[in-house]
């Protein structure tokens, strides 16, 4: 049900996130639901997808930065992928050194507040502990 407060608390919203260069869209919760099925979806229902994308990704995704060590053997690139991994990571750090690839998932974020959401943790880890299994010591 739209009331006029919940129009104007919107409108405010958007005006504010806007003067200060917030990076989030702000949705009435009409418009919310329908982006929410599509944002709850798991991309990646199986291991062999997950790498697929982190794969495709690795070739095709939008290099933000290279750049090359003087004092070792390493190269460093920052690509921004096309998905997002595991509904959370936003970035892809692959550094090459010693004819070895590291790969690091991590996460960007345009946030103004700096705390923790161990519940979106939670949720992260348990998608990783489902699509991988558990870890070598069978600690979950």
């Amino acid at each position: 049900m739209i009331n006029k407060y919940s129009v104007t608390f919107l409108k405010k919203t958007k005006a504010m996130y806007r003067l200060l260069n917030i990076q989030t869209k702000v949705l009435h919760i009409n418009e919310f639901i329908p982006k929410f099925k599509i944002l709850s979806n798991n991309f990646e229902p199986n291991t062999d997808t997950f790498f697929d994308l982190l794969f495709n990704d690795l070739k095709n995704g939008l290099v933000i930065s290279s750049k090359s060590s003087i004092q070792y053997s390493r190269q460093s690139t920052i690509i921004k992928p096309n998905a997002i991994y595991l509904g959370y990571f936003n970035k892809i750090d692959r550094i090459k050194e010693d004819n070895q690839v590291f790969i690091f998932l991590s996460r960007t974020t345009h946030n103004y507040s700096y705390f923790s959401f161990y519940r979106e943790y939670e949720g992260v880890v348990n998608k990783a502990v489902k699509l991988f299994g558990l870890d070598r010591n069978f600690r979950g």
